[in-house]
């Protein structure tokens, strides 16, 4: 249940979360090869997309002016990870 000091993407992340748990609980069912390949696939797609979102919220942090430490706080990372993720992205 929400109140007024919850953010708004909290109860949206936990539903991931829980949608997230059901998927994995019905692979869980599946035979080995094919359970073992989809959580693969499964970890690999949220990899990538929460990455792409961690990677451009701290480039836009960092243009604003925020220091390295106080990212690395909101993202529960050292300062030189926060550093090297926002380094530019070499083509």
């Amino acid at each position: 249940m929400t109140s007024p000091a919850t953010p708004q993407w909290h109860p949206r992340t936990h539903a991931v979360h829980h949608q997230i748990q059901a998927l994995c609980a019905e692979l869980a069912t599946l035979p080995t090869d094919e359970r073992l390949t989809a959580l693969a696939h499964l970890e690999h797609a949220v990899q990538t997309v929460v990455l792409q979102a961690v990677r451009e919220a701290a480039v836009n942090a960092r243009t604003e002016g925020w220091p390295l430490r106080r990212i690395s706080l909101h993202l529960n990372r050292s300062h030189e990870q926060i550093r090297l993720l926002t380094l530019p992205e070499v083509p």
